[in-house]
């Protein structure tokens, strides 16, 4: 389990986030997570297309070297870093998720709440088996999802439209560990904002999801 403090993550933008949008709001979070990067060609190609249509994403020539300079930019900062990984096939995810946390790094992999005949509990299980430390689910409209999957043993953390102290503990009740900020992040009074608010009604919180 990876331990959050504070509990607010700052979340990657429209696929393309850095380690110096990392730095520039560390001092208001517990944890940044970079990305996203897609590492298997299917991802690649999906990832390209967003491109052509004129959206930002990371697409090294080596998937791997990126993530290590990146991550060493920021070894220096008191918060966990990592990277949202991005597959389309779970047995494959799992590998490339085991191949990373064998190097000692920090991995999150990001889970879609709303995509048909897709089990969030199924995914997040068995990205954790692999080595998962941050399962990082976007909650959309089903923010349940986030209850489904408090029980797996990696740190939870739940995005979508946290913009507050309230909207953060709606998420910590159904078994978050944390919370994750997206467009807030590039803002630092915005997280700054959120972080004190966080820290100010935690105290009268039931969080059953920290652990």
């Amino acid at each position: 389990m990876t331990e959050i403090a504070p509990p607010i993550v700052m979340a990657s933008l429209s696929g393309r986030a850095d380690a110096a949008w990392a730095r520039h709001g560390a001092e208001h979070v517990g944890a940044a997570v970079l990305g996203g990067i897609a590492l298997d060609e299917p991802t690649r190609d999906a990832a390209r297309a967003l491109v052509d249509r004129g959206r930002q994403e990371f697409l090294p020539a080596d998937p791997v070297a990126f993530l290590d300079a990146q991550l060493a930019e920021l070894t220096d900062l008191p918060i966990v870093a990592g990277f949202n990984i991005r597959a389309r096939e779970p047995s494959r995810l799992a590998a490339q998720v085991g191949a990373a946390a064998r190097t000692g790094a920090t991995v999150s992999v990001k889970l879609r709440a709303e995509l048909d005949g897709v089990s969030v509990r199924a995914v997040g299980e068995r990205a954790a088996a692999a080595g998962a430390d941050l399962l990082h689910v976007d909650a959309m409209d089903s923010p349940e999802a986030v209850r489904a999957l408090a029980p797996v043993e990696a740190t939870v953390v739940a995005n979508n439209g946290v913009r507050d102290a309230e909207t953060a503990a709606a998420y910590f009740r159904r078994g978050a560990d944390a919370v994750s900020v997206a467009r807030p992040s590039t803002d630092p009074a915005a997280l700054e904002r959120i972080a004190a608010a966080v820290e100010t009604r935690l105290g009268s919180v039931a969080v059953p999801g920290r652990r």
